[in-house]
């Protein structure tokens, strides 16, 4: 293999190169130019892997069926990381019949995977299997996929356990079934279950939960990233308590664009011009950066104009950004 054909290659597998390179559009085109590269000059299941695994990240989901079906026609073989892969694809559109066609065919296999007897023990396999459950609206066939997962692996590890967290966080109490299964398997949350945990108490407004996942953090010594401030401020918000919010807001020194966006949605909840104008001076700073959050951003401005009953400011912006009337929820 040439060297610039291994460089592509190193690339599509850089998390840091692939989030850098799908902030723009030229950039995203680059990467489904790379995959095309690779995947054209292969019969290695992993670098078909590769090609279907950055596709699904991309939202490419066809394209991604199409390198699946490359492989068929040029007879390379699936190994469980192409199937793993391959069940993401149909799991992210809630498709359970075929992402349990591909998990029997992981079952099949017999080559031994990190100490276990049977490949298909692996459990990214059971993730995929998991969120299929998820997207279909299907809870209780999720909850029966993860019990048939410890059932097998005898034992689930954090990391099933924080694939399980992500793919529930949609519904209610999901942090709390989790922290239970922790503490019932005795599994030590790392710093990305705790990210989970609190993604997830987003969507109850639980405060108390928060507190005690920041407990955690700080015994565990993990940082409150300026994620971590946004998801705070966000369930303080759901909770109703925007105060508390802003609190958290005003020892940020220098906020991230998720940070003044929680901040402009805090704000909406609490009437009063002088933070509208604060709230403005951070949204026009936010906007100078290179972010993927810039409608959602406006529309939070948007929101705040509206709760300040200052409608024509909330037309100005939204003629200026080009973002189309349908989705100005206030106006």
């Amino acid at each position: 293999m040439s060297e610039k054909y291994l460089k592509l290659l190193s690339d599509l597998r850089n998390k840091e190169w692939l989030r850098a390179k799908m902030k723009t559009k030229s950039g995203h085109l680059e990467i489904i130019q790379s995959v095309n590269t690779v995947v054209s000059k292969s019969t290695d299941p992993k670098v078909f892997t590769t090609g279907m695994t950055v596709c699904r990240k991309l939202g490419e989901v066809e394209m991604a069926k199409n390198i699946e079906r490359k492989m068929k026609q040029n007879n390379v073989d699936h190994d469980v990381f192409s199937l793993t892969a391959l069940m993401h694809i149909y799991a992210s559109e809630g498709d359970v019949i075929n992402t349990r066609k591909a998990f029997q065919m992981c079952k099949r296999m017999t080559k031994p995977f990190r100490g276990s007897n049977h490949e298909y023990r692996n459990p990214h396999t059971f993730s995929a299997l998991i969120t299929s459950y998820v997207k279909a609206n299907d809870l209780e066939g999720a909850i029966d996929a993860y019990h048939e997962a410890v059932d097998t692996l005898r034992r689930p590890t954090i990391d099933l356990i924080d694939d399980v967290l992500w793919a529930f966080t949609s519904f209610k109490d999901a942090h709390k079934f989790v922290m239970s299964e922790t503490h019932t398997h005795r599994l030590t949350p790392t710093e990305q279950t705790c990210r989970a945990l609190l993604h997830s108490c987003i969507y109850d407004g639980d405060e108390s939960g928060m507190e005690q996942v920041r407990r955690h953090m700080q015994s565990e010594g993990f940082p409150e990233t300026m994620r971590i401030k946004s998801m705070l401020m966000a369930i303080h918000r759901r909770a109703g308590n925007p105060i508390l919010a802003l609190q958290i807001f005003k020892d940020v020194k220098k906020p991230s664009p998720y940070v003044i966006k929680e901040f402009i949605k805090n704000c909406a909840f609490i009437p009063n011009t002088d933070l509208v104008v604060s709230a403005r001076q951070y949204y026009d700073s936010a906007m100078k950066e290179p972010t993927g959050i810039t409608t959602s951003l406006t529309m939070a401005m948007v929101d705040l104009y509206t709760a300040n009953n200052m409608l024509d400011e909330a037309r100005t912006l939204s003629q200026q950004t080009g973002i189309p009337r349908i989705k100005l929820r206030s106006i």
